[in-house]
């Protein structure tokens, strides 16, 4: 078994031309199961994941804790309410990732190269993504769409694309 004690830092300098959130520059906002920021020119932290990376109790639990959620806080709702309410989803989500649930296809290196070669392909195309980690049931990116492309249709290209390769491989 092995212990890590201790705390870690990565103080690394951002890619070049990295752009966070800015309180003063204009923002979409738009709701799913999640409300979805945009920003022109931002940079952002992305995680897709494997179809069985949730077991259905999980699934199950998120759409209790929502509703939940939503009686104890009924409509108008203040976007500081659904930015902690999404804070709260990711970090249960993350969590139970983590735990390792599902086939987790990605530990087989030959399957987790088409993911990581399916980023940088579209790295030259639609999106810069200085920075991803490929864990064994879910991925985290780093990405900036280019201009003229938006988040959203480069994550269903990469996905699409990639899950068609990694099911061929299957």
């Amino acid at each position: 078994m092995v212990q890590l004690t201790g705390t870690m830092s990565f103080n690394l300098d951002p890619p070049p031309g990295f752009a966070g959130f800015d309180e003063h520059k204009p923002l979409r906002i738009y709701h799913r199961n999640l409300p979805h920021w945009r920003q022109a020119g931002a940079w952002y932290a992305v995680t897709f994941r494997l179809n069985d990376a949730l077991p259905q109790s999980k699934l199950q639990a998120l759409k209790r804790h929502r509703q939940l959620w939503e009686l104890q806080h009924p409509e108008p709702r203040d976007e500081s309410l659904w930015h902690q309410f999404a804070r709260e989803v990711a970090a249960m989500t993350e969590r139970w990732m983590d735990e390792g649930y599902g086939v987790c296809h990605f530990r087989n290196r030959e399957l987790a190269q088409i993911v990581s070669e399916t980023l940088q392909f579209y790295e030259d195309k639609k999106c810069s993504v200085p920075c991803f980690t490929i864990m064994p049931n879910h991925v985290h990116a780093v990405m900036h769409p280019y201009d003229g492309h938006e988040l959203e249709d480069v994550l269903k290209s990469v996905k699409g694309w990639s899950s068609r390769q990694v099911n061929q491989v299957l």
